[in-house]
Order: structure tokens, then sequence, then C-alpha cells
């Protein structure tokens, strides 16, 4: 009975965003088990002060309930977008203060925080980064929001609500950097939105949010994650967000769009080629697990003795 209960309590919104909700779970939980015993009891105590904890853990056993509001605090920016609380960002001045009744900096989706589109020049085969436009360092951007971020959850003269929601979307916005197509863009398609594969159709952003799989169960998601943590990874304790950017974009080049170079197009979709695939998934696990490591190693930091 227990254990259904905190399976039910997993059950995420269907909404699919950079890694998919069971692909951002599988990150907290890596971050959760690899951060310090300090850091762990710091974020369940901060969780506990967000505005929808209780919703998170309703009828979780209380063994489970900092682990369960943590994996749910990282789905939690993906899922205001189709929340009424929420409303899309005005077209200047998204990240000024607004009162508002939940006691948040403001009621905004922040949709632009989720990537950065690093501009991508030539085809599929021979891709590069255009180093003469810098425009796509501008603020906001998943680089410049986790830089702030990171200070902003040990802030004391901030509420430990508004720390909860900045720790939530760290959380999030860590696992999204890691995904390579919240890093770049190639001509215009928005980190792959506006590429459509065949079978399906669906669309390769999609397709990489859901490489992982897409069971958000938690059985599932423990599985994954357990799964991800025995992947040989390099740079664990690298926590330099450029970093992690220069990682996906070139992850981006030589896998995610140099594996279509050839692909087939029918009706103006490209035919997924055979193979393709499994090396996705191949690149994608490392990255999924690096993210839980560096995001334990994060945390960690943050919250020292």
């Amino acid at each position: 009975m227990r254990k259904n209960r905190l399976l039910l309590s997993l059950v995420a919104a269907a909404t699919l965003q950079a890694w998919n909700d069971a692909g951002h779970m599988a990150v907290a939980y890596i971050a959760y088990q690899t951060m310090s015993s300090t850091a762990r009891a710091e974020v369940d105590r901060l969780l506990k002060a967000h505005v929808d904890y209780a919703r998170w853990v309703e009828g979780v056993a209380e063994e489970q309930k900092g682990l369960v509001a943590f994996m749910r605090a990282a789905t939690w920016p993906d899922a205001i977008r189709n929340d009424p609380r929420f409303q899309n960002d005005p077209p200047d001045n998204a990240d000024a203060l607004v009162p508002n009744s939940l006691g948040l900096p403001n009621l905004y989706r922040h949709t632009n925080w989720h990537y950065i589109n690093r501009p991508l020049i030539g085809n599929y085969a021979k891709l590069k980064v255009d180093k003469s436009d810098q425009s796509y360092l501008k603020p906001p951007t998943v680089i410049s929001k986790i830089h702030e971020l990171r200070a902003a959850i040990a802030d004391q003269k901030l509420t430990e609500r508004v720390r909860a929601y900045y720790l939530s979307w760290l959380l999030h916005l860590v696992g999204d950097v890691h995904q390579p197509l919240h890093c770049v863009a190639h001509q215009d398609d928005q980190g792959g939105n506006r590429v459509l594969l065949n079978p399906g159709p669906v669309r390769l952003h999609g397709y990489w949010d859901g490489i992982l799989g897409r069971n958000d169960s938690f059985d599932a998601v423990r599985a994954l994650a357990e799964d991800l943590m025995k992947v040989p990874v390099k740079g664990k304790n690298k926590l330099d967000e450029m970093t992690w950017l220069s990682e996906g974009t070139n992850l981006a080049i030589a896998v995610v769009y140099k594996g279509l170079a050839k692909a087939t197009a029918t009706d103006g979709r490209l035919e997924v080629p055979a193979g393709y695939e499994d090396t996705a998934r191949r690149a994608a696990r490392p990255r999924a697990a690096v993210a839980g490591w560096r995001l334990g190693s994060l945390i960690t930091a943050r919250f020292k003795p």
C-alpha cells in the first residue's frame, strides 16, 4: 500500500519538455542520492515551503517525502506551463518582482529560461558554431539563470518560499542544459522544434526529450536512475555552466544533427536512419547521468556545514 501511494504521487503531467518528466526526475534522483547529508537536509527543509509541496507529498510515506518532493520539484517549471495560476511572460521586464498571493517573485511561466540558442551554421554533415553571432548570450537564458539561481537558493535575505521556488528552477534547468537541443539552434530551427521526423511524426526536439524513456512511475524512474548511476561519466565535478554549454553544443553537432545528415525527406519530414536511436540513447544516457552527479555536487557546495 505504501509503495502504491508513493507511485501515485509521482504521476506527472503529460507535457514533454527537455528531457521529459521521467528524465528530469531521474536526474533529480541521482542528485539526491549523491549530495551530502547536510545539503539533503537543507533542501528537504526548504522544499516544505514550496507553494506546491503539500500536493507533491500527499499520501507519501514520511520517510520518502524528501526524495519525492525533490523529484517533483525538478518537473515543476514545465508543469506551470499549463497551470492557470501562472501566465505567459510580458514582452519586457519579465523578471520584475510582482506582488502576488502565492508569495513568489512573480507568476510568469518563464519559458525562455529553459534554453540558449547558440547558433549553428552549415549543413548537418559540416555544422559549426557561428562565432560572429554573440547575441545568444543576452539574458535570460538557461545559462544566465543557472548562474543566478545557484546563489539565490542560499540567499538568507530571501524568504524560504522564494528560495524553494528558485531551487525548483535550478533542479530543472541543470537538467535542461544537459539536453543538447537546449544548447543550440540551427538556422532558426528553435532547438530542433521545427524539424519533423518520421516515423511519428515527431519533432526532433521531442524525440530527444523522450530518448531516455517515457515511463514516469516511481519504480521506472528509480530503475532508470540507478542504472544511469552505473554509467561511466567524466567531469562529475565540473560545475561551470559554460562548460556544460560547450559539451552540449559538441554533442548536438556530432550526434543530434550529423546523425541525420543522410536522412531522406518525405513530405518535409526526415526519415530517422537505421541505428540513429541507438546512437542517440548511448549519447543521452551519460549526459543525463552526469547532470545528476553535477547537480548533487552543486547543491552540496551551496550548503556546506
